[in-house]
């Protein structure tokens, strides 16, 4: 455990930027217990209810307890003037979810001594991190991150060849807004495509405890990104860490973080440590926000962020 009077927990340099610039062996699978047998059945009994009073044309869901994935589910199309079916390998943009993804890689550049959460920097840091690690960050983050969490089906950038692999975004009338070729030039903060599935085992390394397995970020680290970044750095009943936001009393109520692209994606992730589990939610059209809004509220009975 990092102790908090560390100078990783002090005020400024390249750890403000991750809270504020962010958000701002062989393991025995476990049987699916009673909480993700409730909330799946409440995601299969509302979402298609959802999708139709909120226009939204696909979502794709994935839900996890322990160290398992219990569901994981397309609805929908992926592009509602084609008819093209969503799928669990469809991509969808994951919006600002893209944002812890690379707060974990980057603190595998701290854990390596290669850089200080404190130190200034003079220049974006997609850059500085691409000149301390001497890669280009896209295929950086694909080897420090995406493969080492069997991410197969996510990536920053378009990838040639994907075609019908990836969701069109759609409005608020569930019309295709976004269905060329974008993000081809990455940025860390937003264009994450990935599947709920993909997402999910990001999820669950982050709520699971573990020694230093071979390629992942070590436990100090993990607990460090899951911190109330200062003192202050809270806004209502959000309080922000490095990549994640914690509601109030976060141990009893989990982290989270939601996003939205202008290019018609809305989703939220959450998950909670004791227990572990969680779930994530994408949706293809604007409507989505406020359809995962609902979904939240539903599954936890409290009023969603």
């Amino acid at each position: 455990m990092i102790d908090q009077k560390s100078p990783l927990l002090s005020k400024g340099g390249i750890r403000f930027l991750l809270c504020f610039s962010l958000f701002f062996g062989i393991v025995k699978a476990e049987d699916e217990g009673p909480w993700g047998r409730q909330v799946s059945k409440l995601l299969g009994d509302h979402i298609p209810s959802l999708m139709q009073r909120h226009k939204v044309p696909g979502v794709s869901v994935a839900v996890f307890e322990g160290i398992t994935i219990v569901l994981e589910q397309a609805f929908g199309s992926a592009n509602a003037e084609a008819g093209i079916p969503l799928t669990k390998e469809t991509r969808l943009e994951a919006c600002s979810m893209s944002k812890p993804l690379f707060a974990y890689a980057f603190l595998k550049v701290v854990e390596a001594g290669k850089m200080q959460l404190d130190e200034p920097i003079s220049t974006y840091l997609q850059r500085a991190v691409e000149r301390t690690v001497q890669s280009p960050l896209f295929p950086w983050i694909a080897s420090e991150a995406l493969e080492p969490l069997g991410m197969s089906h996510s990536s920053y950038t378009w990838r040639e060849g994907w075609k019908g692999e990836v969701s069109g975004g759609h409005n608020r009338d569930g019309e295709v807004i976004e269905s060329r070729p974008r993000y081809r030039n990455g940025n860390a903060a937003f264009t994450l495509f990935t599947t709920a599935g993909d997402y999910c085992r990001f999820l669950i390394e982050m709520a699971n405890p573990a020694g230093q397995i071979e390629g992942r970020l070590g436990q100090p680290y993990k607990e460090l990104m899951l911190t109330r970044a200062y003192p202050e750095s809270e806004e209502g009943d959000r309080i922000f860490a490095l990549g994640w936001m914690l509601y109030r009393g976060s141990e009893e109520n989990g982290f989270y973080h939601t996003g939205s692209n202008g290019s018609g994606f809305r989703c939220v992730s959450w998950f909670q440590r004791n227990p572990a589990r969680g779930l994530v939610i994408l949706t293809n059209a604007t409507g989505g926000k406020a359809l995962h809004t609902e979904l939240m509220e539903l599954q936890s009975g409290k009023p969603s962020p």
